[in-house]
């Protein structure tokens, strides 16, 4: 369930172009999220793996996050009155 947005993101730099030559922009929303139940699991298309994981990187599942979801996790871990903008 979601607790809160923490923020909106995009770059004009970040660009993806997939195999058929077209080319996207993204632009992403990041929540804070509670669990209440069901089961996760990876689709096998858009995700390959998918994880809970601990946004203090305290347990067994820290990961080497890239620069973009180091500021995810900056955002995340430094809560704010209102999502951030970036």
């Amino acid at each position: 369930r979601p607790v809160r947005m923490t923020g909106i993101y995009s770059d004009p730099s970040w660009v993806i172009t997939y195999p058929n030559g077209d080319q996207v922009r993204p632009i992403g929303a990041m929540f804070e999220c509670e669990i209440v139940g069901g089961i996760l699991c990876a689709d096998g298309g858009e995700s390959l793996e998918v994880a809970f994981v601990d946004p203090t990187g305290q347990g067994e599942e820290r990961l080497d996050y890239s620069p973009l979801h180091q500021v995810f996790w900056h955002d995340v871990s430094h809560p704010s009155d209102r999502p951030y903008i970036r």
